[in-house]
């Protein structure tokens, strides 16, 4: 499912929202949550975690998609999003919907620019993410430590990633 709630007036395209109007409306909300894990770098990439309305709006225009309509969602904690950079250029990649519904949390959606499918390095990165914040929420993160390993699949030399101590797989 890609990301296309229902808006204020029921349609389900946001493109109707001039970006003007969007941005002031999120300016206007004061309402901020938090994320159950920090920011953190895998691989090539970054993720931030997306926590209040005017970084959903931003992600939103920026990638052409809708995750700024899941601001309820997201206050109400039934919604985690990050967005994934590129840690050389800082350029939105995707974005990462979590749904929680309960002690359950899963993937959501995870679109690049306009919807797009992500690749496999984004699909294995919100796996990460996931297992993350499953362990965050669960009490079983551990400290996090700087190593010299990097995600899987990548061949980045001099990178550094960060990694939970324990970690097998990082």
């Amino acid at each position: 499912s890609a990301f296309r709630p229902r808006n204020h007036e029921g349609s389900a395209d946001c493109s109707d929202l001039p970006e003007r109007l969007r941005r002031a409306r999120a300016l206007a909300t004061d309402a901020r949550w938090r994320s159950p894990i920090e920011a953190f770098t895998w691989g090539g990439f970054r993720v931030v975690p997306l926590t209040d309305p005017v970084a959903l709006t931003e992600e939103a225009i920026a990638l052409r998609t809708c995750v700024d309509t899941f601001q309820a969602a997201c206050a109400a904690g039934k919604r985690f999003l990050f967005g994934f950079r590129d840690v050389a250029t800082g350029k939105r990649l995707a974005t990462l919907a979590l749904s929680r519904d309960g002690n359950t949390v899963e993937i959501h959606d995870l679109r690049r620019m306009a919807n797009q499918s992500p690749t496999e390095q984004e699909q294995a990165l919100a796996d990460e993410v996931l297992e993350r914040v499953r362990d965050t929420l669960a009490g079983r993160a551990g400290p996090l430590v700087s190593t010299g390993r990097h995600a899987p699949g990548t061949r980045r030399h001099g990178t550094t990633s960060t990694v939970r101590q324990g970690d097998a797989h990082a």
